[in-house]
């Protein structure tokens, strides 16, 4: 007996080479039948674009996890538009990454207009939410 899950996953829409970053327009969502490795397999809440390829990705191809590696949506030394948000009230600033961040992740940034380094979680390409 052989079992397998209908599943949706993303498939390379193009030849995807090593290093490139994961945009919509190099992956559609497929219907498929899977009957091993679901737990490699990426689900359509995952954000593509916060990920690379660390291997050629060939057209028509399952974009699995394990030929992925998340990247920085942050690196240190970059300049990040800092905020705060609370109700309708929003607070922004410009900072200096201190550390390197993954969406979501924690780091430590330096406020350019006290010299004050903070906290902040990374929400997306140069933008840091401060709390």
């Amino acid at each position: 007996m052989k079992v397998s899950w209908r599943v949706r996953v993303p498939v390379a829409i193009t030849d995807i080479e090593r290093g490139e970053i994961i945009t919509q327009d190099k992956v559609r969502w497929e219907d498929r039948y899977i009957s091993k490795y679901i737990r490699d397999i990426l689900t359509e809440d995952a954000i593509l674009s916060d990920y690379e390829a660390i291997r050629m990705i060939k057209s028509g191809e399952i974009i699995k996890k394990r030929f992925l590696r998340k990247r920085y949506l942050v690196k240190r030394g970059d300049m990040v538009r800092l905020f705060y948000r609370r109700g309708s009230i929003e607070i922004s600033y410009e900072g200096e990454a201190l550390e390197n961040g993954y969406r979501g992740s924690l780091i430590r940034v330096r406020v350019l207009s006290s010299g004050k380094i903070i906290k902040g979680r990374v929400l997306s390409e140069g933008e840091v939410e401060i709390r």
